[in-house]
């Protein structure tokens, strides 16, 4: 059930910063060469492969995925970006 929880703060957490995502700010990303929008549908690719089979490698890819998208997007805010760095922290693949 925890699991189910965590997965559903973070598919919702997921909608929100897709939204805030799509803002465009004239700073240059931390990850060269990628932006928000890339990030962030790297980022759902891995969501929608992890709710089809979530195996534990569909989780660190999504994992992977949601710590570039949060680390390498430009348009959060630090505070932001800690919140969202302790839910990746919390994620546990090897249930």
């Amino acid at each position: 059930m925890k699991r189910l929880k965590t997965f559903m703060t973070v598919v919702f957490i997921g909608f929100m910063l897709t939204s805030i995502g799509s803002c465009k700010k004239a700073v240059d990303n931390i990850i060269p060469g990628a932006n928000c929008n890339d990030l962030s549908e790297t980022w759902v690719a891995a969501l929608n492969a992890y709710s089809l089979d979530p195996s534990e490698a569909n989780c660190e890819a999504y994992v992977d995925a949601f710590s570039d998208y949060v680390n390498g997007c430009a348009t959060l805010t630090s505070a932001q970006k800690k919140e969202l760095n302790d839910e990746i922290d919390a994620i546990d693949c090897s249930q």
